[in-house]
């Protein structure tokens, strides 16, 4: 019997697979002439493979808008900008013009060089980006040698656990029967991480060691302790079948809770709502239940290319249609930060994250925010509420609603609920003055935790900061409660932390009205909520806010 071999990683996507082994390598590139004779019919070549690769990736990027979402579509939306790219293309054409290069050693070529370039970057977010410029270019390759696909995961008859160095977007769309996957790179913001994620798949990174083990053993993949388990013991594989087993039992446990409300066992009322960019979300959200959208992310209906007034609507009503009746909070473009589009230019900045993002923006494009407004208006059903993004400033506000006013003036809507995002201390700290002018607060955590604690939320060196735990900002969050009931407003968390069951009880118990999260968490939140007392809930929130570190409220929590 073989000896059970247990590789340790980094946990992505939690839950647990049980399956047969498939190690991939990876595709190597198949052999191909480094020069060619005829420049112009090499050219001639290269060209008629970017634009077939193009089509590809639009058919790939619009099979996730319909299956995945607005976020996974926007990652092929990328790549199909890459297949376009002028940079790219006229360098891999130089290279055939000046150096008789093949079409294939050309691509390739540029494509490397791109890579390299993002790969030196200490943005970890771009660093991630460089697979994509190799994953095009390798597309192109095939292509251009009539070679079909390198693996086709959809054809995988037994639940497998893949094991890979990496994985590009192509590659995970593909995935059929793949019930864990193992990478020896990665991180938790690729985009084989995003794709995991929205296909609830577990997913650990940073394994590091290529097992001695031969494809088709047993594996177990465990995406909460991030461990990869081969040819476990009897008793081992036992436990985890036990643990899938109850994993599935509590989902389906889950299920039943669908329809009932989220209110706890003293009657405290919370509403349950869910973040979306899509249609797909929007009926994944009507499907576990969730009581609306409490952030809509405009910006991924963008995608790569700035959508004309008219198809704004259009994607609005849609989104619309799909939870008739109930609450949607539409959020307005939040660019820049780490999501500067591609079809508006951004300056270089230093330190993007403290500059020209969010609302600030849309205050200095105004004909942009004043037709995304128009847009949102027509498409209304109902009474809408619409959030601003990264407000600082009373004045930022003012200047915002008047645009508002304005759309509303030339769509003849009247009745709109005016909200902004709290994210950056500023806010919490005029939270008294801004809750007279707002009609809601929605805190996105994501940002204001790191705001409040100096800590980039990407930079490993400080993740020990970077928790919605941290004392500092749950004051945070009770200040804002405070004085948005003051003046009669409600209050939301729409950051990653709202998902968090573990913090449920800490929301409860700050007085918070309203959490918006993915759909999966959806169900898991209401668990919580009505397993809940909402007078215990206080007393653990008053005890969290007199702790003095992170580890006191953590064990408040445990």
């Amino acid at each position: 019997m073989a000896e059970e071999q247990v590789l340790q990683g980094q946990a992505v996507v939690h839950g647990v697979g049980i399956g047969v082994l498939l190690r991939y390598a990876g595709s190597p590139v198949a052999s191909y002439a480094p020069t060619a004779v005829d420049s112009a019919a090499e050219e001639e070549r290269l060209h008629l493979a970017l634009t077939q690769a193009s089509t590809e990736i639009a058919a790939l990027a619009a099979e996730a808008r319909t299956t995945l979402g607005g976020a996974e579509a926007g990652i092929f939306e990328a790549q199909q900008l890459m297949a376009e790219d002028p940079e790219l293309i006229d360098g891999a054409l130089e290279l055939i013009r000046s150096q008789a290069a093949s079409a294939e050693a050309a691509i390739l070529t540029t494509a490397q060089a791109v890579s390299a370039m993002l790969a030196s970057l200490d943005d970890p977010y771009l660093r991630e980006r460089a697979a994509d410029v190799l994953d095009v270019a390798r597309r192109v390759v095939r292509i251009l040698q009539g070679a079909p696909p390198p693996l086709d995961f959809s054809r995988l008859s037994a639940p497998t656990i893949l094991l890979a160095p990496d994985l590009s977007p192509s590659e995970t769309a593909g995935l059929r029967n793949v019930v864990g996957i193992g990478l020896l790179e990665g991180g938790p913001t690729s985009h084989a991480a995003i794709l995991a994620r929205a296909r609830a798949i577990p997913l650990v990174v940073g394994l590091r060691e290529w097992p001695q083990s031969d494809d088709g053993a047993t594996a177990v993949l465990d995406g909460t302790s991030g461990r990869l388990l081969l040819n476990p013991a009897p008793a081992t594989l036992a436990h985890y079948q036990q643990q899938a087993a109850s994993e599935q039992q509590a989902t389906a446990q889950l299920a039943s809770l669908r329809d009932l409300p989220a209110i706890t066992s003293d009657g405290y009322r919370l509403r349950l709502v869910g973040n979306a960019t899509s249609v797909a979300d929007a009926e994944a959200i009507a499907a576990a239940g969730g009581e609306g959208i409490g952030l809509l992310r405009t910006e991924f209906l963008f995608g790569e290319h700035e959508l004309t007034e008219a198809e704004q609507t259009a994607a609005y009503a849609a989104i619309l249609t799909a939870l008739p009746g109930r609450e949607i909070v539409i959020r307005t473009l939040d660019l820049g930060g780490d999501k500067p589009p591609a079809w508006l230019a951004f300056p270089t900045e230093a330190n993007p994250f403290l500059g020209w993002r969010g609302l600030r923006v849309g205050l200095d494009r105004p004909a942009l925010l004043a037709s995304q407004l128009r847009a949102i208006l027509k498409a209304a059903d109902r009474k809408l509420s619409i959030m601003f993004p990264m407000v600082t400033t009373v004045e930022e506000l003012r200047a915002a609603r008047k645009l508002l006013a304005e759309a509303q003036a030339a769509t003849g809507v009247a009745e709109v609920e005016v909200g902004i995002m709290v994210e950056v201390p500023a806010a919490v700290l005029m939270a008294d003055l801004l809750a007279r002018e707002a009609d809601f607060f929605s805190i996105g955590t994501n940002d204001l935790t790191q705001y409040v604690l100096a800590a980039d939320r990407s930079n490993p060196h400080v993740a020990s900061l970077y928790s919605a735990k941290q004392p500092a900002l749950l004051r945070a969050v009770a200040r804002v409660v405070e004085a948005a009931h003051a003046e009669g407003r409600w209050v939301g968390i729409c950051g990653e932390a709202a998902g968090d069951s573990q913090l449920t009880p800490l929301w409860l118990g700050l007085g918070v009205d309203e959490l918006s999260m993915a759909a999966p968490s959806l169900l898991p939140v209401k668990a919580v909520v009505r397993a809940s007392s909402a007078a215990r809930c206080r007393e653990l929130a008053a005890a969290a806010l007199r702790a003095a570190t992170l580890a006191e409220v953590e064990s408040l929590l445990a």
